[in-house]
């Protein structure tokens, strides 16, 4: 499926399907508590204190997180309900925005055919006012 996007929704994927995935989105009580590189998501919660304390499936240890379900899990002691909704929120999501907000290079042919002064539209010459990048 080389260029093509596919978009699901896996309740419980195995191991091997979960190894797959190229981003991930995990969601809890409807708030966003992770999206990025499916890879990287073990290593994001490390960051914030939440760890496996058994070896586990990483599938299985992301929906314990994300059901409230923290046997097994080492967290810190303030975890509450809140806490890894407000952790991606102060920590990921600034960065994402960053990201998203930043400037598209424009090329400089495009560029000057959008901003060029006269256009042809339907075969004939029309004054078109420049737009300012």
């Amino acid at each position: 499926m080389a260029g093509k996007t596919v978009v699901t929704t896996i309740h419980q994927p195995s191991s091997r399907l979960f190894h797959k995935f190229d981003k991930l989105i995990l969601l809890s009580k409807g708030s966003l508590l992770y999206f990025g590189k499916a890879s990287e998501a073990l290593v994001y919660f490390s960051s914030i204190g939440c760890s496996p304390l058994i070896a586990m499936n990483l599938a299985e240890f992301l929906l314990d997180l994300a059901n409230g379900n923290m046997n097994d899990i080492s967290v810190p002691s303030e975890l509450d309900d809140k806490y890894l909704i407000e952790a991606y929120e102060s920590k990921v999501a600034e960065n994402e925005m960053k990201i998203i907000m930043a400037p598209v290079p424009i090329d400089e042919e495009i560029k000057s055919k959008v901003c060029s002064v006269k256009r042809e539209w339907g075969g004939e010459q029309a004054g078109v006012n420049s737009i300012g990048y």
